[in-house]
């Protein structure tokens, strides 16, 4: 339906380009396109469904003048059912505890920003609906604009509209971001975190044995326990290796690597 208006308008005469994919990899993928015929400095992305009133959106780009590099909407009011608030508000609470960052309705892709914000954020492969989280994580100032929903009653406005299993990969997802994002120059540190205790719990059960062997006289040699303590041992030391060689990675590969975003030059 989407394409079928946005053909209609380019036979009209307007100005408009419509870039149409030859098959669908997601939304990132689509605004990845679009953006790469974008002339403009200032960037607004529209879902196919009808989200929002389309009289709201001189407010949503209003909060650009303000200040702000991306305005995102929140849809008010919304009817949702317990299961969805369930849902959304489980989602939204893992976000504020892994990244720090409050957010209402991620799933709302009424967005307005900065032609600089996308230059930075879009290189990474996620989803739409963790792009606000990316550019915050750039330095950019993300501002959430309360706009009217069309629909509150209507279908696909949340998280609860999505298959079992596209709310678990979008749960994967949120952990595997936060986790590129907080060790990806510092490899050593997450998998440390996790070697280290698997480490020192294989030298526990193994000094355990030992000191039992020597002091009471208990044979290593048929206990279970043995087995357990090596292998605790020798994964701890491969999950540190791991660490050491993404180290060795980061240090080979750092100059190309860009965590930073420059506001302005005095």
């Amino acid at each position: 339906r989407a394409l079928e208006g946005l053909s209609a308008l380019h036979a009209a005469g307007e100005p408009v380009r419509v870039i149409v994919l030859s098959r669908w990899d997601g939304e990132v993928a689509a605004l990845r396109s679009g953006f790469r015929y974008a002339r403009g400095g200032t960037l607004l992305t529209l879902p196919a469904q009808d989200q929002i009133e389309a009289g709201q959106l001189p407010e949503l780009l209003a909060a650009l003048d303000d200040g702000c590099d991306m305005a995102i909407g929140r849809r008010l009011p919304i009817e949702r059912t317990w299961v969805d608030r369930l849902q959304t508000g489980v989602f939204h609470w893992l976000i504020r505890a892994l990244f720090g960052r409050a957010f209402n309705d991620l799933a709302c892709r009424v967005r307005a920003c900065r032609r600089q914000v996308l230059e930075e954020i879009l290189g990474h492969s996620t989803q739409h609906q963790f792009l606000p989280l990316l550019a915050t994580e750039r330095g950019f100032e993300v501002r959430e604009v309360a706009l009217r929903v069309r629909h509150p009653a209507g279908e696909g406005i949340g998280l609860g509209s999505l298959r079992l299993g596209a709310r678990l990969r979008l749960l994967l997802d949120a952990v595997a971001l936060y986790v590129v994002l907080n060790y990806i120059r510092k490899p050593i540190r997450f998998f440390g975190a996790i070697g280290l205790p698997i480490l020192a719990l294989g030298v526990l059960f193994a000094g355990a044995l030992t000191f039992s062997r020597f002091w009471f006289g208990i044979g290593m040699a048929d206990r279970p326990a043995l087995i357990l303590a090596v292998l605790l041992i020798v994964l701890g030391i491969q999950v540190i290796v791991l660490g050491l060689i993404g180290e060795i990675i980061i240090f080979a590969s750092g100059r190309r690597m860009k965590d930073y975003t420059i506001d302005k030059i005095l």
